[in-house]
């Protein structure tokens, strides 16, 4: 099984000890942030139309005739502003937000990781910089009840595994994901999910959703990048991903 904890990096609390860049970068934020302020005074400001044929568009009636297209490229001309302001506070990163880890702050997570739980568990570094990515193996983290918990409210359901967006011959499992009450609602799998956050220093509103994969024989996940997302979307770029093996490999 599979937790892929897809944690973004401007979301969260800043970690401890700040160098010059870390700084600046953050009074970067906070000009962005005071601007971000003084546009949230004027809403129709963040309604603007993309593009210079929007009012020809508009006249012909494309606004009724392509809607998905000129909701989104021409709101003003469509007098669509309330839809784009709405889907904006949908998805919208505050610039004053946070992030759970500054700019280099990955070796300092993990140095983190490795230093303050080694007492409860036993840890070991597969690889770290500058020879490598960081890989760190933590064994018995699962107990026999959060085993059973995945397997039975988290395979609920098992569809072709994507990568992106779509199916790829790269990734041959089958994935369901966490993503309703019957698990996500369930105690043993939240008491996981925390103590994930407890260790990885993470906070679970940073994670995407617990998903347990299926690998039958000879299935495969080949080497990929793992990052789908730009670091300017409202959950910015991924961290980590936190497997759980839940069974002998």
């Amino acid at each position: 099984g599979e937790l892929a904890g897809e944690v973004g990096a401007d979301e969260g609390t800043r970690g401890e000890g700040e160098t010059l860049v870390e700084r600046r970068w953050l009074a970067q934020r906070r000009a962005a942030a005071s601007a971000e302020a003084v546009e949230a005074a004027t809403p129709t400001a963040a309604c603007t139309d993309q593009h210079t044929m929007c009012g020809v568009w508009a006249e012909a009636g494309e606004c009724d005739n392509n809607p998905g297209y000129m909701r989104s490229t021409c709101p003003r001309a469509c007098n669509e502003c309330d839809f784009v302001l709405k889907k904006s506070a949908l998805c919208h990163r505050p610039a004053s937000k946070e992030p759970a880890l500054l700019p280099g702050g990955i070796n300092s997570m993990f140095e983190s990781i490795v230093r303050q739980h080694r007492d409860r568990y036993e840890v070991e570094v597969l690889s770290q910089p500058p020879h490598g990515p960081w890989v760190v193996v933590i064994d018995d983290f699962l107990d026999d009840e959060e085993v059973n918990a995945l397997l039975i409210k988290g395979g609920h359901h098992f569809e072709r595994s994507l990568a992106g967006e779509g199916v790829t011959p790269v990734r041959t499992s089958q994935t369901s994901w966490c993503n309703v009450p019957v698990c996500e609602g369930d105690a043993t799998i939240k008491r996981l999910k925390a103590r994930v956050a407890n260790v990885t220093g993470i906070p679970t509103t940073n994670s995407e959703h617990v998903q347990v994969l299926h690998y039958g024989i000879g299935e495969f996940y080949r080497s990929h990048h793992d990052q789908n997302a730009s670091p300017r979307s409202p959950w910015g770029p991924r961290l980590l991903t936190f497997f759980l093996y839940l069974s002998d490999l």
